[in-house]
């Protein structure tokens, strides 16, 4: 009796979650322009039914190959910013901050690994501040800190 009791409960509840309005959803982050899902296209994909071109959902796209040396090696990117010519990667599995410039070429390490003053242990996240252009990254030990985009320890 009790499993029933359950399962009609959950039944319940996924009908009214099914049957709730449609939200419109807003993304803010500093250094971006608000984002939201109020008048995007919406495509649905069918298996087997008809093809989507690449093209028809973006106007241009560049590939620019990162240099590949011993120090500016990369695991797996969490993060990418852009700004004045610099991009900024976040290497969460290395956990490390690279820059490059805007044609692939590495140009310096964000902070370094360690525990001590001005140090990360286990960065969690990481973005720019282009007005006072800093690197802002948070570090798992509920820690702040700010970088200059030269990667020297500000705060």
């Amino acid at each position: 009796m009790v499993n029933n009791r359950f399962f009609l409960f959950s039944i319940a509840g996924l009908l009214c979650i099914s049957c709730a309005r449609k939200q419109t959803t807003t993304i803010q982050s500093e250094d971006t322009e608000p984002l939201t899902t109020e008048g995007a296209k919406v495509l649905k994909i069918v298996p087997g039914s008809d093809t989507i071109r690449f093209s028809n959902l973006i106007k241009s796209m560049d590939i620019i190959p990162l240099e590949t040396t011993p120090e500016s090696m990369i695991s797996e990117i969490r993060t990418i910013k852009y700004d004045a010519g610099t991009y900024f990667i976040f290497d969460y599995m290395g956990k490390k901050i690279l820059t490059f410039d805007k044609n692939g070429h590495f140009k310096a390490r964000i902070g370094n690994r360690g525990r001590g003053h001005g140090e990360y242990f286990a960065p969690t996240l990481m973005g720019i501040d282009k007005k006072n252009r800093n690197v802002v990254v948070i570090d798992n030990t509920k820690t702040m800190l700010r970088y200059g985009y030269d990667g020297q320890y500000l705060s």
